[in-house]
């Protein structure tokens, strides 16, 4: 019977995780902060979540989990961005001309 191990990093990983961890979150609050636009936000913080994942999945190589929940909700933030500014040029097709 083989037992499965389980990848248990040592101190440094935990504190590189603990950096990234607090390095995503500031950025993320940085990112709804500065961007004005809703869908570039969606955009932005989805590119951000896909490379973080990925990043945490470097430091924590036994986790795939994490990087495949991160990068769902990567995946689906930039389809929701995307969505966003198509019924935004959809509707400013349907708008009528200014009066000028």
């Amino acid at each position: 019977m083989e037992v499965t191990r389980i990848y248990v990093p040592d101190e440094s990983a935990f504190f590189i995780l603990a950096l990234i961890t607090g390095v995503f979150l500031f950025l993320s609050f940085i990112i709804v902060l500065c961007v004005r636009s809703v869908p570039n936000k969606l955009l932005l913080l989805g590119l951000f979540v896909a490379v973080m994942g990925i990043a945490f999945n470097a430091v924590v190589p036994n986790t795939p989990g994490l990087t495949i929940a991160m990068l769902i909700l990567a995946v689906a933030l930039v389809a929701v961005g995307l969505v966003c500014i198509l019924i935004y040029f959809i509707a400013q097709q349907f708008r009528p001309p200014d009066k000028t």
